[in-house]
């Protein structure tokens, strides 16, 4: 997946980690944050060939929560 993430100029910024939550419940107990060069970036990389069989995978065994956030510069 990794590959896949760097071919539309993404970077991990968390993978994992010790978290706490403080309001509400989370939806699991791990977290990932990609950032990648702008939203349309990331609208590409979640839809594009090349992330399709991790997808798939990533879909059949677990249970997740997907939000692509538009930042500030």
């Amino acid at each position: 997946m990794l590959a896949t993430i760097e071919v539309y100029g993404g970077e991990f910024l968390v993978r994992g980690g010790k978290s706490v939550s403080f309001e509400g419940t989370p939806p699991g107990d791990r977290n990932v944050v990609i950032r990648f060069p702008s939203y349309q970036s990331a609208l590409d990389w979640y839809h594009s060939a090349e992330y399709a069989p991790a997808k798939k995978l990533r879909m059949a065994a677990s249970t997740s929560v997907q939000t692509i956030v538009e930042g500030v510069d």
